[in-house]
């Protein structure tokens, strides 16, 4: 049985990251590889969502420092999502909030269906050198950034079974033992 059967059998949905990295003469000229980014990360998804996962977790398609034209931004987003075979959500990539939650807003707006954060929320607490202001920032700071991104994503984000073409979250019936070939 492949992974990805075992995975469902018990559940489990299949995630898969991809991310793009300059190369070593990218990394002098960092604006080679902002260049390259879209093409890059497009690319990505579009090899990665035809292999047999359940979600794509892309990177953002381009250096939002780098390129500043938000309807540019929203267009490489569009164009990730019609590559994409399947839903995809946008993960944080360890940048930080501000830049994120303006991440998300675009990706959303062009077709993701949400988001996947985790240092993007909390990355400053490990900064805090106090258990307790450690824990009031979790308890304050980090819980109000994620009510404050699942709001953007229940206004603009595709839903994962629109993308996968059921309207309305209204399922085919399927037939007895339909499993036996998935």
């Amino acid at each position: 049985m492949g992974t990805k059967r075992k995975l469902l059998s018990l559940g489990i949905p299949l995630l898969v990251e991809s991310v793009t990295y300059p190369t070593a003469e990218e990394k002098d000229n960092p604006e080679e590889f902002f260049k390259k980014k879209p093409e890059l990360a497009i690319e990505a998804a579009s090899r990665l969502t035809a292999l047999p996962i359940d979600i794509s977790k892309s990177e953002f398609p381009a250096e939002i420092d780098y390129e500043k034209d938000e309807a540019k931004l929203k267009s490489y987003c569009q164009e990730l999502s019609q590559v994409s075979r399947l839903p995809w959500v946008l993960l944080s990539a360890g940048t930080d909030f501000e830049r994120f939650r303006k991440e998300v807003e675009i990706a959303c707006k062009a077709g993701a269906s949400g988001f996947m954060a985790g240092r993007a929320l909390w990355q400053e607490a490990t900064q805090i050198s106090s258990r307790e202001e450690r824990l009031n920032f979790f308890k304050s700071q980090t819980v109000s950034r994620l009510k404050e991104l699942t709001q953007i994503a229940d206004k603009w984000a595709t839903p994962w079974y629109v993308k996968m073409g059921f309207k309305d979250g209204r399922f085919p019936e399927l037939p007895e033992a339909w499993y036996r070939n998935y």
